[in-house]
């Protein structure tokens, strides 16, 4: 997954993207998340 963010991705692929697009990822993952159930 990581390895799509180096800038080797190849010609006309923007690594720029890709790293903006996991941290967006990311962040609406961790908005998106479900609180945890209590005992």
């Amino acid at each position: 997954v990581l390895w799509g963010l180096l800038p080797t991705a190849g010609p006309g692929v923007s690594w720029q993207a890709h790293l903006f697009g996991a941290a967006g990822g990311v962040l609406a993952a961790v908005r998106l998340r479900r609180p945890r159930r209590t005992a």
